[in-house]
C-alpha cells in the first residue's frame, strides 16, 4: 500500500494507472463535495477562508498523486519519469507564456494554451494509456551487475564507473 502512495520507483500497467486515475478522481471529487458542505456548517463565519485552504491542500494532494502516479507508469513504460515529467512541466508553462504573450496562438481567450501544447498533453495522456509496458529489461537481474549470481562474469581490468546522470544522459541519446 506504501508502495502506491510513495511509489515513484514503482511500475504500473495501463489498467491498474487507468483505475487508479479514475478512483483518484471519484475520491477527490467526494471528498471536495464533503468539504465545500460541510465546512459552512462547521465554521458559517470563517468558511470563506476555511474553504480555500482546505482547496489549497486538497490541489496540493492531488498534484503530487498525479505526478506519482504518472512516474510509476512512465518508469513502466521504460521512459526515465526523471527528464519526462520536468520537460513536460517546461513545455506546458511555456506553452502558457506563449498564448498569453500572443492571444492569436491561443485556443480561446478562456484557455491560456496553444494547439502545440494541446497535441503535446494529449499525446503524453494516450502514451501513458495505451503505451505496452516493457517488458524483462529491469525486472530480471542483470548477471553482470549481479556479484551473487552464478553467472557473473568476471571483471576484466578497471570499469570505470558510470553515475546515475551519465546513464540516464546516454539512455536519451540512444547509447
Amino acid at each position: 500500500m506504501l508502495g502506491f502512495m510513495f511509489g515513484f520507483n514503482a511500475r504500473l500497467g495501463r489498467l491498474h494507472f487507468l483505475l487508479a486515475s479514475i478512483g483518484f478522481l471519484v475520491a477527490l471529487a467526494v471528498v471536495f463535495v464533503a468539504v465545500s458542505v460541510v465546512i459552512p456548517l462547521i465554521i458559517p463565519d470563517q468558511a470563506d477562508v476555511a474553504l480555500r485552504g482546505l482547496t489549497i491542500l486538497s490541489l496540493s494532494l492531488l498534484l503530487w498523486a498525479n505526478v506519482m502516479l504518472q512516474a510509476m507508469r512512465l518508469r513502466d513504460i521504460g521512459w526515465d519519469p526523471v527528464c519526462v515529467i520536468p520537460t513536460w512541466i517546461v513545455i506546458t508553462i511555456l506553452d502558457q507564456v506563449v498564448a498569453t504573450k500572443v492571444p492569436a496562438w491561443s485556443l480561446t481567450t478562456i484557455h491560456p494554451g496553444t494547439a502545440f501544447g494541446l497535441l503535446i498533453n494529449v499525446a503524453l495522456g494516450l502514451a501513458l494509456l495505451f503505451w505496452p509496458s516493457r517488458c524483462g529489461d529491469d525486472r530480471t537481474p542483470n548477471p553482470r551487475n549481479d556479484p551473487a549470481s552464478d553467472h557473473a562474469l568476471p571483471s576484466r581490468g578497471r570499469e570505470r564507473t558510470i553515475s546515475v546522470l551519465e546513464s540516464r544522459v546516454a539512455r536519451l541519446r540512444g547509447g
